[in-house]
């Protein structure tokens, strides 16, 4: 059995492998207010939901990358979910609605015109980054790959993303500790 977590920015994403198999994941709200006891709490309760008991999962991989250790540079911006809690909690009117593209970017109600705003933008942004990224490394064809659990909202909106996998930095760390375990 083997425990693989992704802390990000916004979740903490756990999935369990039995072998090569994802038996199943899960997502915590990375929050700077919960204690490392409340966390243990909420992911044993998931664990039981697999049936299995916390003292099963033995080995922990924890991938973290700093913005210094990225190998040709990149970027930090806000994701979805951020935006979209910053533009609720600092206007106090709106109210909080789902992350889903609209029909049209125009909107006819808030609820619309917020989601507009917040993921077509987002898109525009993650295209907009693609092209220039693009040019700045001279490879107008590079290959864009984009991961993490709202990952597909933006995929399935653009052109620009070749390859969409929620899972594909658990299933790195689970290939990572097979090689370790083999070598």
């Amino acid at each position: 059995m083997l425990l693989t977590i992704d802390v990000g920015n916004t979740n903490m994403v756990f999935a369990i492998f039995r072998g090569e198999e994802m038996i199943g994941s899960f997502r915590l709200r990375t929050d700077g207010q919960a204690t490392s006891d409340e966390i243990g709490l909420m992911a044993s309760e998931y664990f039981l939901r697999f049936g299995l008991e916390p003292k099963q999962v033995e080995d922990v991989v924890i991938d973290a990358i700093s913005r210094e250790c990225v190998y040709l540079g990149g970027t930090i911006g806000t994701g979805l979910r951020v935006t979209m809690d910053a533009l609720t909690a600092r206007a106090a009117m709106l109210p909080r609605v789902e992350l889903a593209m609209p029909k049209q970017a125009l909107g006819m109600n808030t609820v619309t015109q917020m989601q507009a705003g917040v993921v077509a933008g987002y898109v525009g942004n993650i295209e907009y980054l693609v092209s220039r990224i693009r040019r700045e490394m001279n490879e107008p064809y590079a290959h864009v790959v984009a991961t993490g659990g709202l990952s597909k909202l933006v995929a399935q909106e653009t052109d620009c993303i070749d390859i969409q996998d929620s899972f594909l930095i658990l299933d790195g760390l689970r290939a990572m500790y097979q090689r370790r375990q083999e070598a």
